[in-house]
């Protein structure tokens, strides 16, 4: 949420919001050999977070209904390599997956009366 706070704050050399020009908040996620239920980083970054993954996904659908409820969240990037030194094998990788895209979701099941597309 920090970093796409960022969109809303910063401002264009004509003084445009920049969250004014995205139409789409996309997400990469990719934690590794930790399961997605308890990471709390996203290894293709050596990046490490306060909280899981779930949580990241709740705070970004709360800021989106907030200051953009019009942008849609994709999820375009996840992934566990299953022969690098930050993955794990292709059993783990395929099991992963769909866990993935139902964490994802999750925040939009919890939210009544949501109609994100």
């Amino acid at each position: 949420v920090e970093t796409v706070d960022a969109l809303r704050l910063e401002k264009t050399p004509s003084g445009k919001s920049y969250l004014d020009l995205v139409d789409v908040l996309s997400v990469h996620f990719y934690s590794g050999r930790t399961p997605p239920e308890i990471a709390t980083g996203d290894v293709n970054n050596s990046q490490g977070y306060d909280v899981t993954f779930i949580e990241h996904l709740k705070r970004l659908h709360e800021w989106r209904l907030q200051y953009k409820p019009s942008a849609q969240i994709w999820m375009t990037e996840t992934g566990y390599d299953a022969g690098g030194p930050i993955g794990t094998n292709e059993w783990f990788q395929a099991a992963r997956l769909p866990r993935v895209v139902a964490l994802c979701l999750a925040p939009l099941a919890a939210t009544a009366g949501s109609t994100y597309p």
